[in-house]
């Protein structure tokens, strides 16, 4: 079975979790379905919040390219 991971361990107080706290808290949720150890309906719903989670990595992830992209000088033809 896969270690827990704590996704709050370097989280600040009172700032939005970012990419690794909400990959570590999906990552928990996946082993915790994996375990087999919780019941049906509450399996359910760890699929669903891991859905969730997993858009918002998705996104964030998405943004982060454009980022890249306009900085490498994709997005204005530029070259370096």
């Amino acid at each position: 079975m896969a270690k827990k991971i704590d996704p709050k361990q370097n989280a600040e107080p009172n700032i939005e979790p970012g990419f690794e706290e909400k990959l570590c808290e999906l990552q928990n949720l996946i082993a915790e379905i994996e375990a087999g150890k919780d019941g049906l309906n509450e399996a359910i719903q760890k699929f669903g919040d891991g859905k969730k989670l997993a858009s918002q990595l998705e996104k964030m992830l998405d943004g982060a390219k454009r980022v890249i992209d306009q900085e490498s000088g994709k997005k204005t033809g530029e070259e370096d």
